[in-house]
């Protein structure tokens, strides 16, 4: 299936459809379980998730704005999988960067038309955030600014999507003050998340952030409970336990992800 778009022949597009979005917040439960397997196993069951995904999309006609959603969703899934078992797997960027290239083409295309979803914008930043140690330090700064300013977009056409508060309260962790890194704010999004989460998966990930933002102020007993809940979503996962496993050591999981090897050279690996 082509998903580029040329920009002379770019024209409204539809809003996804009910069936289209019902099948986008299912990805978003489903994706929690994959954190109960081993790297290996979750690789081949997301791998297998995507194609049976893709199957019933295009068998049910679904239109292709909901296509580049459900891969990108989906492939940032299964990308955690590959890095986790071999960061430096070259297989990894050659799935990634055509991605990223092909949704900033796609939103560039749009950027005027009406029914562009807050989706789109939030998935591509996920994307694109998942490329970033595949790039040049110029191609960082860069790619840097266009990940907030999709997640920000995301936000401005739903105010109520979780996930992109987020990913928004993320990039304000790990982003330099210089380019308007602020803890402060990436708190603020993190609580935006958890307020609006209703979602099953949006709730596990919201509460892992409330847990560890918890930690970072010192608030011990707070961060336990708030990761109580998240176990109590999904019980039995290996990331919780990891993250219980970093919080022991004197880590956070936001500490963790900007500083992976440094953290797995003192305690082991998820």
């Amino acid at each position: 299936m082509m998903f580029i778009a040329s920009v002379a022949l770019a024209a409204a597009i539809p809003s996804l459809t009910k069936t289209e979005i019902e099948t986008i917040e299912k990805i978003i439960d489903d994706r929690t379980a994959f954190t109960c397997y081993s790297n290996e196993e979750a690789l081949a069951k997301a791998q297998k998730y995507l194609a049976d995904v893709n199957a019933e999309a295009q068998k049910n006609g679904y239109s292709e704005q909901a296509m580049l959603i459900i891969d990108n969703m989906l492939a940032t899934q299964i990308h955690s999988h590959m890095y986790e078992i071999n960061p430096k797997d070259k297989k990894i960027k050659e799935m990634l960067l055509p991605k990223i290239e092909r949704d900033i083409q796609w939103l560039d295309s749009h950027k005027n038309d009406n029914g562009v979803s807050a989706y789109m914008y939030y998935t591509t930043a996920e994307v694109v955030s998942c490329g970033l140690s595949f790039m040049s330090l110029t191609e960082i700064l860069s790619y840097g600014l266009k990940i907030y300013d999709f997640f920000a977009k995301a936000i401005e056409l739903d105010p109520s999507l979780a996930l992109a508060y987020s990913g928004l309260g993320q990039w304000y962790y790990h982003a330099p003050a210089i380019s308007g890194g602020s803890t402060k704010k990436a708190y603020a999004n993190f609580e935006l998340a958890y307020q609006n989460a209703t979602l099953k998966g949006e709730k596990f990930m919201a509460n892992i952030y409330m847990s560890q933002m918890s930690y970072d102020q010192k608030k011990y007993d707070k961060a336990k409970e708030y990761l109580a809940a998240a176990e109590a979503i999904m019980p039995g996962t290996r990331l919780l336990k990891y993250i219980r496993k970093l919080n022991d050591a004197g880590y956070t999981y936001l500490y963790y992800t900007a500083n992976r090897e440094k953290v797995e050279k003192k305690i082991g690996t998820m």
